[in-house]
């Protein structure tokens, strides 16, 4: 079951404590008390702050002083508490000189029995609820601590942000990114990120590779880095050319975020920062029922006041029901770890802070089930956000998860001839169906699968691809063996969008070749009378790179064989069979396509076929 509003309400209570402490009544009767808390991030007593600050996801030692302002020693006691309760071996008395800050110190680390091997880092305590530090006189409060987690954005800042498209040491589409920490500064460097996510740039190309500097440190006050994404590969029209960049710091996901535009040509665009409310959702579209799901909910730039509210229709009624809300308070969960022997009796302190998650039980939940996200102010009105996903303006993110307990179906080989000439490609092809999630992927592989359902370790694995999307077939040539085996097996193993697969196999009689050659479109001619045909896939005048071709029969219903243009565009198809075929190809991202009529001879060097793509 999701868990209930209280409960995680609790929790965001928990996680939320690090805030600002308020004071008690005995505190307010003590004010006339000259002792004071303060802290430093140095040992030698300087750089004295009353107020304690944390950088996110960091440890940090932090060193606390009674600072007393008389000019007679004072007795105190320094408790050290989660959750109104003292921390174990975390309460302290101190003796105050007049006129100095005394250092406080919390002993030794217990001794670790015989035998136990050393800790390469000093362990953390996760602590249970609000942590605060309380400076006593009996039971008088004469101070207590203001503990606070820093935004990333107070203690660094962009100076300078630009996407350049010009080609410039033969490097182009160039995001460049400086950042400075500022003079608040403290503790370790900073790990500093750029981040690219085609699900936040619709117009990137996925998987592509690195280039430049993505990543870097700010080692102190003042210092500056510089971030680098170059050769940066679109894809699509000029429409879909833009998206969210973000930067993590200090593992501080999102800590800035930029609308960027990409554009084409010879003119460089300033990225905008964004300080409006953003909500997005880390949910799969398709997902296996599990008694343990989770669904990422990222809440960025919240006014203070506002809630966060996520909401999944479990029973699918098309209402979102009491139990069926979870409510975040907050932009992240932030919870803190102790350790009261640092070095040179320093306090070991980090605030942990991470995304919000949303804890499900969905078993025995199946279909589409609506996902919502929205911002509520104190009215309990929904706010408008931007949708990190969609890049748009909303009063809520919604998205569809579907659950999908069951394999693929009704798999089946496709015009699988019964017998091949051993050391042909044969062009294999399979269909199956998953009305649930849908068929994500295809692999063809020699043999079957071993007992336990793997794919053996020595067979020949071929990605297929998907030629109809109606009746979900999919393709891909297999080279077969040139042994002396008499058959030969096949096998195809398709996986949903769930990622939940299922096998089918099928076994080839191998014969003998006499004399002729089967070509990969199946045709048995002589080999001296095969042919070839060469061409260039162009979109406008461009020539299209890394794009499919398909060889088909004159009619465009049979396919023949398939390519893959190379670096220039072109594409060759070889020991062709003579006679009259289709040349094809498409950019399903583009929406583009083209094909082209091509009759070949004898023997023939068919070159020149140019295929254009046009909408």
């Amino acid at each position: 079951m999701i868990r209930s509003l209280a409960s995680r309400l609790a929790l965001g209570g928990i996680a939320l404590a690090l805030g600002f402490v308020l004071a008690s009544p005995e505190r307010c009767a003590a004010q006339d008390k000259k002792l004071k808390l303060a802290f430093s991030d140095k040992s030698d007593g300087t750089n004295l702050k009353t107020d304690l600050t944390l950088r996110p996801n960091q440890t940090q030692p932090v060193y606390l002083y009674v600072r007393n302002a008389g000019d007679q020693a004072e007795e105190a006691t320094v408790e050290l508490r989660a959750g109104g309760d003292a921390i174990d071996g975390g309460t302290v008395k101190v003796s105050a000189a007049p006129g100095k800050a005394t250092r406080v110190g919390f002993g030794k680390p217990p001794v670790a029995p015989p035998g136990t091997p050393a800790a390469k880092e000093p362990v953390l305590t996760p602590l249970t609820g609000a942590f605060d530090i309380r400076l006593l006189s009996g039971t008088a409060v004469l101070d207590e601590a203001k503990i606070a987690v820093a935004r990333p954005n107070e203690y660094v800042e962009v100076t300078a942000i630009e996407f350049d498209p010009r080609e410039q040491n033969n490097k182009r589409n160039r995001l460049t990114v400086r950042l400075k920490a500022k003079d608040t500064f403290t503790g370790p460097r900073a790990r500093v990120e750029l981040v690219l996510r085609p699900e936040r740039i619709p117009g990137l190309a996925a998987n592509q590779k690195k280039e430049g500097s993505y990543a870097s440190y700010l080692n102190g006050p003042g210092s500056e880095v510089t971030l680098v994404a170059e050769n940066l590969k679109f894809q699509g029209g000029d429409d879909r050319r833009n998206g969210l960049v973000t930067l993590s710091i200090d593992g501080y996901e999102r800590a800035f975020t930029f609308n960027t535009t990409f554009p084409q040509g010879n003119t460089p665009s300033t990225p905008a920062r964004i300080i409006q409310p953003v909500l997005g959702l880390d949910a799969p579209k398709f997902a296996v029922p599990s008694a343990t799901f989770k669904i990422g909910v990222e809440v960025d730039n919240a006014p203070p006041g506002t809630v966060a509210e996520f909401g999944i229709d479990r029973d699918g009624d098309g209402k979102f029901d009491d139990g069926e809300i979870v409510k975040f308070v907050g932009d992240r969960k932030e919870s803190l770890l102790i350790n009261l022997f640092g070095p040179a009796g320093a306090l070991l302190l980090k605030a942990d802070v991470r995304d919000w998650t949303a804890d499900l039980d969905l078993t025995e939940v199946y279909g589409p089930r609506a996902l919502r996200l929205r911002l509520l102010d104190k009215q309990g009105e929904p706010v408008q956000v931007r949708d990190s996903g969609e890049d748009k303006l909303v009063t809520e993110v919604a998205r569809t998860l579907t659950l999908d307990a069951t394999r693929p179906e009704d798999i089946k080989f496709v015009d699988f001839p019964k017998k091949l000439e051993r050391g042909s490609l044969i062009p294999v092809k399979a269909t199956a169906i998953d009305p649930e999630s849908g068929i994500r992927s295809a692999v063809f592989f020699s043999g079957k699968p071993t007992p336990d359902g793997k794919i053996p370790d020595n067979a020949v694995v071929v990605d297929g691809k998907q030629i109809d999307a109606k009746s979900q077939t999919w393709r891909a040539n297999m080279p077969l063996p040139t042994d002396q085996v008499s058959t030969y097996e096949v096998s195809v193993r398709f996986t949903n969008g769930a990622g939940l697969t299922a096998t089918e196999t099928v076994r080839i009689q191998l014969v003998d070749p006499d004399g002729g050659k089967t070509t990969p479109g199946g045709d048995k001619i002589a080999a001296n009378k095969l042919s070839s045909i060469e061409g260039t896939v162009v979109e406008g005048n461009r020539a299209q790179p890394n794009v499919e071709v398909i060889l088909k029969d004159a009619d465009g219903k049979v396919v023949k064989a398939t390519t893959t243009t190379d670096a220039a565009g072109k594409f060759i198809f070889k020991d062709v069979a003579p006679g009259a075929y289709r040349v094809a190809s498409s950019k399903s991202t583009a929406k583009t396509k083209g094909e082209t009529a091509v009759t070949v001879g004898e023997a023939q060097k068919k070159t020149g076929v140019e295929v254009k793509l046009t909408r």
